[in-house]
């Protein structure tokens, strides 16, 4: 707070504090004279002090000796402002000392005001409590406020407690000298005013005090009833909105009534160039140290307090914890490090360290749950522990319906302790800790069920500010299984298919009833037929539906072989029955049956129980994939007159004369040689008809179907003519041989 501010503070307010005068050149002052002592200059000083109160008409004060520890500013001001700790302090008689602000104006008037506890009177006893205490001397020496020359007294407008800090003040307020107390911790305030003669400054000096001993300056002062040498409790004055350049500290106490120094000194013209070093001034038992900003009076038993800090569950937004205590009277601050560090603090003050360190905000944190304040009354080493949180919200939601289970609980770290959380709430929870649902929820039995996937949310590690919201699936225990009638076992097992946890699931059934999860409302489908080749195992039974419910699906499987029956003509003839699935070990009937113009031959068989030979009807037993074919052959008939036969042969067939009309059956495709041989020398084939044409005795027929071949035979003129000839020949000859016989 600048001080125009703080002033302005101090004159919208008044404050009580109940000064009294220590002495007067007349019967409530004292001058002394100031000896030389080895700890500062030797001049000569006189300082006036606070008037004890009571009645002025006494002339001899009870309580006698007064100490004083001050400082004279070498600066000259136009107001002044300090803050003073209220500390409730008393000898072995119960009085207490007043806190002072001193002001000489630069036409020499002094003026006084602070803050006293059990102030003495003249007559004896004390003023209980703290008051305002105030006084203002003329350039004589002489107590002109309170007008009656004692020490002035208020009360302020409320209470003052220990430890509180209290704002002294002078300042020049239109032609008068504002004097001002104020309690920031209670808003407690008393102000009085007196003529400022004139003056505008407050003056500095270069001694301890001027020939009257004033000064300007501060100063706690305490009257005892016997000479004292020692130190009271520390009293600490501060003010940040200006810095002395340098200062003379003082001490000294003397006798009241017959003014008689005790001890005085002084320490000399103090250089503040570093404004933040305390430098000290000690004289029979007596300390007080000072710096650009700060008088400290008195000293105090210090704790010494070993603090570190250290973060679980890292990041790095956040800044390091601040400690505030008091030390040597003022409060101070300090940021705390990973390493521990040593403090001293004063004996009983209060101290608070950071308890959320700053940089967290509304959803990531740096928290500890450690004491994070307390007393300065033992030495204490800790660290304190601070754990990177995160604001998160635990939900879930159920898929499926039902309504026999209860909603899940979450467990997770806080401050590193396992916590439990409804869901449905916000939780602040350690970062990087793991934590976990109830899976599967509370109302879930062996055959129903309400429970997320492993890979879902409801459990893991908090990595981030976040809702996180499992899925629960309502889902029914499906018991599959799968048998084999009539021996073997396909090449893979059934396959169930539906779906869990909202996917596609798939599975291979094993041959003893296993139990599945399956997503209620979910279609199911098991395979109904397993293939290998010409070998499959098939069941009758229902493999697909939806869960509604929890179901048994035992499913037996037919082990059965694929029968193949051919014939190796289309055309040739049926057989029966057609290919088909027969189950392995079964018996069948097989048989065939030839169309017109062809006739059954017989059957080929491949595979274990299959049949080979020319049984038209036979019955075969089903061990292993079966192949029957049928051969049928084709019929050519062949035509002839008794004028002549026909010669045919195939392959290795052979020869075979035939004389009447005659029907041959050769495989189909069969290329039959055909020969017309006519029955005597006379006779010529003539031709052929039906499957064969031409003259040529010789044919050859492609027999590709039932087919009819015609050898036509007639008379071989030539030959007929050649033995006419001969014959005429012949007899030409015998009759020219007869007719030579008769010539000779």
């Amino acid at each position: 707070m600048s001080k125009d501010i703080r002033l302005l503070a101090l004159k919208r307010t008044t404050f009580v504090i109940f000064i009294c005068a220590m002495m007067l050149t007349t019967l409530f002052g004292l001058s002394v004279i100031s000896t030389q002592t080895s700890q500062g200059p030797t001049p000569d000083f006189h300082i006036s002090s606070a008037e004890l109160s009571g009645n002025a008409t006494t002339s001899v004060a009870s309580v006698a000796y007064d100490e004083q520890l001050g400082i004279t500013f070498t600066q000259s001001f136009a107001s002044i402002s300090y803050n003073v700790s209220a500390v409730a302090q008393q000898d072995v008689n119960g009085y207490g000392p007043a806190y002072l602000l001193n002001g000489l104006s630069n036409v020499g008037y002094w003026y006084q005001i602070g803050l006293s506890w059990d102030w003495p009177q003249l007559s004896g006893g004390y003023e209980a409590g703290f008051h305002m205490n105030y006084n203002v001397f003329d350039s004589t020496g002489t107590v002109v406020l309170p007008a009656d020359g004692t020490g002035g007294a208020m009360n302020l407008s409320g209470s003052v407690n220990q430890g509180d800090s209290v704002g002294l003040s002078l300042s020049f307020s239109n032609g008068n000298v504002l004097m001002n107390v104020y309690d920031w911790n209670t808003a407690a305030t008393a102000q009085v005013t007196y003529s400022s003669e004139g003056a505008t400054q407050f003056i500095g000096l270069s001694t301890p005090s001027d020939s009257q001993g004033f000064f300007t300056g501060l100063m706690t002062e305490q009257y005892h009833s016997s000479p004292y040498k020692g130190s009271e409790q520390k009293v600490a004055y501060s003010d940040s909105t200006f810095a002395l350049s340098s200062g003379i500290l003082w001490i000294d106490e003397y006798n009241v009534n017959n003014l008689q120094s005790q001890f005085q000194g002084n320490s000399g013209i103090i250089s503040f160039s570093n404004p933040t070093k305390l430098q000290s001034y000690s004289l029979n038992g007596a300390t007080e140290s000072a710096n650009a900003n700060n008088l400290i009076t008195g000293s105090v038993n210090s704790v010494q307090l070993t603090l570190s800090y250290s973060v679980v569950g890292g990041g790095i937004s956040y800044s390091a914890p601040v400690f505030s205590y008091v030390s040597d009277g003022f409060q101070q601050s300090s940021t705390l490090t990973t390493s521990p560090t040593v403090y001293s603090l004063d004996s009983g003050t209060s101290w608070s360290i950071t308890n959320e360190l700053l940089g967290s905000t509304s959803v990531e944190k740096w928290m500890t749950n450690q004491i994070v304040s307390g007393s300065a009354n033992s030495a204490t080493t800790f660290n304190l522990v601070y754990y990177h949180q995160f604001l998160v919200l635990f939900a879930y939601s159920v898929l499926g319906g039902g309504n026999s289970y209860t909603m899940p609980t979450v467990t997770a770290d806080q401050f590193g302790s396992n916590i439990s959380i409804t869901s449905g709430q916000k939780a602040w929870v350690d970062a990087g800790s793991p934590y976990s649902f109830t899976n599967p929820l509370v109302g879930s039995v062996q055959t129903e069920r309400w429970e997320a996937s492993n890979s879902s949310s409801s459990n893991g590690q908090i990595s981030s500010p976040s809702t996180i919201s499992p899925i629960y699936y309502h889902q029914f225990a499906t018991n599959a299984g799968f048998a084999v009638t009539n021996g073997g076992l396909p090449p893979t097992e059934p396959t169930l298919i539906s779906e869990s946890f909202g996917a596609t699931y798939s599975s291979s059934l094993a041959t003893t009833s296993t139990s599945y999860w399956m997503d209620a409302g979910s279609n199911y489908n098991i395979s109904s037929v397993i293939t290998s080749s010409q070998e499959r195992w098939i069941t009758n039974s229902s493999t697909d539906g939806t869960i509604t419910s929890p179901l048994s699906l035992d499913l037996k499987y037919d082990h059965q072989y694929y029968l193949t029956f051919r014939s190796s003509a289309q055309a040739g003839g049926t057989v029966d029955p057609s290919s088909e699935w027969i189950n392995a070990g079964d018996s069948i009937s097989i048989s065939s049956s030839a169309n017109q113009g062809w006739k059954f031959e017989f059957w080929t068989g491949s595979g274990s129980g299959s049949y080979s030979g020319s049984a038209n009807f036979t019955t075969i037993s089903v061990q292993a994939p079966i192949i029957e074919n049928a051969t049928f052959y084709v019929g050519l008939t062949i035509d002839t007159t008794s004028d002549g036969t026909v010669s045919y042969s195939y392959g290795n067939s052979g020869i075979e004369k035939l004389s009447t009309q005659v029907v041959t059956y050769v495989p189909l495709g069969t290329s039959v040689t055909l020969n017309g041989n006519p029955s005597s020398f006379l006779y010529k084939l003539d031709s052929w008809s039906g499957a064969a044409t031409g003259t040529s005795p010789q044919t050859i027929v492609m027999v590709d179907s039932p087919s009819t071949v015609e050898a036509h035979f007639g008379y071989d003129f030539v030959n007929i003519s050649t033995i006419i000839a001969a014959i005429i020949i012949a007899a030409i000859g015998i009759a020219a041989l007869m007719m030579s016989r008769k010539s000779n």
